[in-house]
């Protein structure tokens, strides 16, 4: 018998902001989870 790799299809559960960015909980169709994290990048000007 063999296994057939799942070609993920992420879908978006939820989504929550952070004091560093933003949390996005995802699942495939296969019943895979993942958790993604982004960083929110913060611009400083300078004169």
């Amino acid at each position: 018998m063999t296994t057939i790799a799942c070609l993920h299809r992420w879908t978006e559960l939820s989504r929550h902001p952070t004091s560093e960015g933003v949390v996005i909980y995802e699942r495939c169709h296969c019943g895979e989870n993942r958790i993604v994290t982004a960083t929110l990048v913060r611009s400083v000007t300078t004169a």
